[in-house]
């Protein structure tokens, strides 16, 4: 519901719906700016760097914070989280004002990258590609698992079979077809791999029980 809201509100704001240019040069170095640029060398783009201190800040607070370890017990069982004392409600909280706050920090690079302000921006897919990273990084439906290495890692994977199709020539819907065909295949794996896993506990269950 606030998708939809807040995409008109988009354009409400800007005058006739009409894009707003951006011309400040230091604020536009923050999207399409390089360093270490010289010599034949291309540069790294300040874009990239952004996202390798988030992703890394993100894995430590994940896999070695108390936090991350709530989170993943949160989203495996949300009952025995509670009755381990977990606060889910403050939980969800600091999560939304997370994924709130890194979405803002998009918005703004996104920005800086086209040196304007479009109300359309990040509405053409952008949120079927970030929900087919997540499971294709190994996340699933049921919670409880997935990790930011893997989800980089298929960041990557999308953004070559994105630029390879490009490079290509293949026509934007037939992009679309293959992101989503991805989507599905990233989910019957996820399910499958929780129905594998509750299998073997089963089994193992009935071998202790015996």
């Amino acid at each position: 519901a606030t998708l939809s809201a807040y995409r008109g509100l988009a354009f409400l704001i800007a005058p006739e719906g009409r894009p707003i240019g951006v011309l400040d040069q230091n604020f536009a170095w923050l999207g399409s700016g390089r360093i270490l640029e010289g010599g034949g060398f291309p540069g790294i783009p300040v874009s990239l760097i952004l996202l390798i201190i988030i992703a890394a800040i993100g894995h430590f607070v994940m896999s070695s914070t108390v936090f991350g370890r709530a989170v993943y017990s949160m989203g495996g069982n949300p009952a025995a989280a509670r009755l381990a004392g977990i606060n889910l409600n403050r939980m969800k909280f600091y999560i939304f004002t997370i994924s709130g706050a890194l979405a803002g920090l998009a918005g703004v690079l996104v920005t800086a990258r086209t040196s304007s302000g479009q109300p359309a921006s990040g509405t053409q897919g952008l949120e079927l590609e970030a929900i087919t990273a997540v499971f294709l990084g190994g996340a699933i439906l049921a919670g409880g698992k997935g990790t930011i290495v893997g989800t980089m890692l298929a960041v990557v994977l999308l953004a070559t079979l994105s630029n390879g199709m490009n490079l290509l020539g293949i026509p934007t819907f037939y992009q679309l077809v293959a992101k989503g065909f991805l989507l599905v295949v990233a989910v019957a794996i996820g399910q499958w791999r929780m129905a594998r896993a509750e299998k073997t506990q089963a089994r193992a269950a009935a071998a202790t029980g015996s």
